[in-house]
């Protein structure tokens, strides 16, 4: 498996994110799932998206219920029922399945 730098998933993942609120803000940010292998969590640089979406204070996604604040949104991502939609707003297509 490839590893990615900070720096290669960091620019990544705000070039989508910019595109995803050109879109809709309304989709859970797929940051939540770029995790540490260590903590098993995104790094503090998805705070802001996470907490947007969530509707509450960087302070509080940075609290003590950072783990569930997080399990939150990665339900919300799996869960979200539109993303052929997004895809399609984003100008990408779906891959067929099969």
């Amino acid at each position: 498996m490839y590893a990615m730098g900070i720096r290669q998933v960091s620019s990544a993942m705000h070039s989508l994110n910019w595109r995803h609120n050109k879109v809709s803000p309304l989709y859970p940010p797929l940051n939540a799932l770029v995790v540490s292998k260590a903590t098993n969590l995104p790094s503090v640089g998805a705070d802001p998206y996470l907490a947007r979406f969530l509707g509450i204070s960087q302070a509080e996604i940075k609290g003590p219920r950072r783990r569930e604040h997080v399990a939150a949104v990665q339900k919300k991502i799996f869960s979200y029922p539109h993303w052929d939609t997004v895809l399609q707003a984003l100008a990408a297509a779906p891959q067929p399945r099969g």
